[in-house]
């Protein structure tokens, strides 16, 4: 893995515990419903698929040879 792949798994990984660390998660815990799911869960959903996408986007092969 190279230098640079490191360093953005790294960036995300603090963004993550940011991210679902009680601060942030607090302000989310309420009795608010958005369609019909708490608010609770589609921070946490939402926070989960970014981070996944972002960790795809992050360790994708570029480098990839047009083959003639």
């Amino acid at each position: 893995m190279s230098d640079d792949k490191s360093a953005k798994l790294i960036i995300l990984f603090l963004v993550a515990v940011m991210l679902l660390n009680y601060p942030l998660m607090g302000i989310f815990d309420r009795r608010q419903f958005q369609f019909g799911i708490p608010l609770i869960y589609c921070y946490l959903f939402g926070v989960w698929a970014l981070l996944v996408l972002f960790i795809g986007l992050a360790v994708q092969n570029r480098n990839r040879r047009k083959i003639r």
